[in-house]
């Protein structure tokens, strides 16, 4: 697809725009934490790790859990237009839920303070759910560089506004309100004159009401993988909001510190895998099953490595690193980090067999595991948590991953084996 004459970058260009990406995606909660720390104290810190674990749930609602399945869908059955109304209908229940958590927490004696950065950060995230439908429509079509630049652009704006701000003004508020406003206006910008929305590759047909039948059907379809999504990150922040609610924001701060080694590790493998989903949909969709395995067997043992050289650098000089670049003594919690990081791996394997399994159109199937994981999982962490804070969180967080990891992966290795032995039978075989 060429873009306004523009020449049309190589697959290995545009791999290289999504791993900067998916880098910044992975240090953005990492450098906010930071300047808040140095220049704000752990108090503010604490209010933002627990924001960006309410923005990031709310999220889920906006994004619907149908990016994969949206760029897997290389049969265009559903179009452009179809895929941003039902988008734009999940964002309006995203807000709805930013408004009710808005009332809880005044409700809660929460700080207007507090309640203003949790609605900030959700902003945040509220637009990155339409910058997501962008590049979705954009890797379905063979530029995943798109969607990378939106975000490299967005986020830079936003994160160098923010640290400018904090120095400058030594307020959460205003660095957050100030930062949100600037990183929008330019992402608008650049989207408008740099690259423009997609267009439907057929005609668009005039929509009467709020969502078409084929819209709704969409939802429906994919409505598994936005509860699979909400369920997923309700967990992986549980020791997040146990920790709120039994413990000081010094003691979320902290937990909030040694904790982004979970999803430092899940985005590393994350950008490793997300150029190759679409030619990993294809193989699926051409029966090449052989092949299909290989690509899986190689990124099982990426993450392998990547969770590896991360435990090996977290024993040598995590904490010592982190201690330094928050500001806070957090050599306590060496052990927690750790057990963070083998628990980020086990992410990662929950993640990339959630991703196949959407590829192969299993996601009732998802559904049911992360339903009993994530009603046991919570209740484990939430005890855990209550017993043992920051050490019962860590712990309580590799346990239930690392029992998703396997149930997931069985879950994928099952559906192999059963679309394997389908074929044998078809083709007379057996």
């Amino acid at each position: 697809m060429q873009l306004k004459g523009k020449r049309i970058p190589s697959l290995r260009e545009q791999a290289v725009w999504n791993a900067i990406a998916g880098a910044l995606c992975a240090l953005e909660a990492v450098i906010m934490s930071i300047v808040s720390s140095r220049v704000l104290g752990l108090t503010a810190t604490g209010e933002l790790t627990i924001a960006f674990a309410f923005g990031n749930l709310f999220r889920t609602i906006g994004l619907w859990g149908i990016r994969n399945y949206h760029l897997s869908d290389l049969r265009f059955e559903y179009s452009f237009n179809e895929y941003r109304k039902a988008r734009y209908f999940s964002i309006m229940l995203m807000l709805i839920a930013i408004i009710v958590n808005a009332l809880y927490l005044l409700l809660s004696a929460s700080t207007i303070e507090k309640l203003l950065v949790v609605i900030l950060i959700e902003a945040v995230y509220l637009l990155e759910c339409y910058e997501d439908l962008i590049g979705g429509e954009y890797q379905r079509r063979g530029r995943l560089d798109i969607g990378a630049k939106l975000f490299l652009i967005r986020w830079s704006s936003l994160l160098l506004v923010y640290s400018l701000s904090v120095y400058l003004f030594k307020s959460l508020v205003f660095a957050l309100l100030f930062s949100v406003v600037i990183s929008s206006m330019l992402f608008f910008i650049t989207l408008s004159y740099g690259f423009g929305l997609p267009k439907d590759l057929e005609d668009r047909k005039q929509d009467r009401g709020l969502l078409s039948d084929k819209q709704k059907k969409l939802l429906l379809t994919t409505f598994p993988l936005f509860l699979i999504s909400f369920l997923t990150f309700f967990l992986n922040n549980i020791a997040k909001y146990s920790l709120d609610y039994y413990y000081e924001e010094s003691i979320q701060a902290c937990f909030g510190f040694i904790a982004l080694s979970i999803f430092a590790v899940e985005m590393i493998s994350g950008f490793l895998y997300q150029p190759k989903l679409t030619r990993i949909s294809q193989l699926w969709i051409e029966k090449r099953i052989k092949d299909f395995w290989v690509e899986i067997v190689k990124q099982i043992f990426l993450i392998l490595i990547i969770t590896i050289i991360c435990l090996l650098g977290g024993w040598w000089i995590g904490v010592p690193v982190l201690s330094f670049l928050f500001s806070t003594d957090l050599s306590p919690y060496k052990v927690d980090l750790l057990i963070n990081i083998i628990a980020g791996g086990a992410m990662s394997y929950v993640m990339y067999a959630s991703a196949l399994l959407t590829i192969m159109r299993k996601q009732k199937l998802q559904l049911y595991i992360y339903i009993i994981t994530t009603i046991l999982g919570s209740l484990f962490i939430w005890e855990t948590v209550k017993l043992h804070c920051i050490r019962g969180g860590s712990f309580g967080n590799l346990i239930v991953f690392v029992i998703q990891a396997v149930a997931m992966n069985i879950a994928v290795f099952a559906t192999i084996g059963h679309n394997k032995k389908s074929e044998y039978k078809s083709e007379g075989k057996v």
